[in-house]
């Protein structure tokens, strides 16, 4: 089979697509038509195509648009006296708390993925859409906030970097209405290595 997606429309790393083995799509539907939360429909969507005699699911990832898309640089802290203060980090600082190619990664780890297949799934995810769906590469640091457990988050990124080449690193971390949030930077990498992050820090919680 030949190359058929890649980028060539793509305007940012936002616009790439994952492509996943045929039977996500069916399992996407069934949770869908069961479960009354559509969590999956703000964060992800997938859909079934065909890749010469071959089927396959196509997950689109949604994210924040206009000023939703950037993380506030002053954020609201309550473990406090309250006040206001600002990140460290300079630049922009995208928003992939709650819609993100990290978290839709992390989502289909959780609701569509027993055990034994999260053990192989991000080495036969990678091995697909290198194959068959050339990763968007950042052109640039990208740098983005996710809520998450520093000790974890940590071991996952050492571990990840050293595993797939990538450079993700930790530039601050920082505490608001009772939750964890780190600020990541990243520079050597593709919108497949966010998706796929996420898969890993949700298998390190187990």
């Amino acid at each position: 089979m030949e190359l058929v997606l890649g980028i060539k429309n793509m305007k940012d790393f936002r616009d790439y697509k994952i492509l996943l083995e045929a039977s996500y799509f069916e399992r996407y539907k069934s949770y869908l038509s069961s479960n009354k939360s559509n969590i999956f429909l703000k964060i992800f969507e997938i859909e079934r195509i065909q890749i010469e005699e071959v089927f396959f699911s196509l997950v689109s990832i949604k994210y924040n648009e206009g000023e939703d898309l950037y993380i506030n640089k002053k954020i609201f802290n309550i473990e406090s006296t309250p006040q206001l203060f600002e990140l460290k980090t300079k630049g922009q600082i995208y928003n992939f708390i709650d819609k993100s190619h990290f978290m839709s990664g992390f989502l289909i780890s959780l609701f569509l993925l027993n055990d034994n297949e999260r053990k192989y799934f991000i080495e036969e995810l990678r091995s697909t859409n290198l194959n068959l769906n050339f990763p968007f590469r950042f052109d640039r640091n990208i740098k983005f906030a996710l809520m998450c457990s520093t000790k974890i988050i940590i071991n996952v990124l050492l571990n990840y970097n050293k595993k797939y080449n990538t450079d993700f690193f930790i530039t601050e971390t920082y505490f608001s209405d009772g939750e964890e949030f780190c600020v990541i930077e990243i520079s050597s990498g593709s919108s497949l290595d966010l998706f796929c992050l996420g898969i890993s820090y949700f298998i390190a919680q187990l």
